[in-house]
């Protein structure tokens, strides 16, 4: 998207979260005022995703398709729905 384009989206979202109606709505559910923009966001959703990510390789947790390959032989023999030409 061009920088214009994404900037005055930036500033409108801010204008409306930063608006009476958003904030009475943010009171009524008892939800915290956390506005960041693009560059903000983009920072901590990849410091989160590098975190989280360290976190599942320690757990031993393995990508799709990797380990013994189990979920590619359940989707091989899985049956359609029914009522679908096959």
């Amino acid at each position: 998207m061009p920088d214009p384009v994404v900037r005055k989206l930036g500033e409108t979202f801010k204008k409306v979260t930063d608006g009476p109606a958003s904030q009475k709505v943010l009171a009524n559910f008892d939800l915290a005022y956390d506005y960041k923009d693009r560059v903000q966001l983009e920072k901590e959703i990849h410091a989160e995703y590098e975190l989280i990510k360290e976190y599942l390789n320690k757990m031993g947790v393995k990508k799709e398709g990797e380990g013994k390959g189990h979920l590619k032989r359940l989707r091989k023999n899985r049956r359609p729905p029914e009522g679908s030409a096959t």
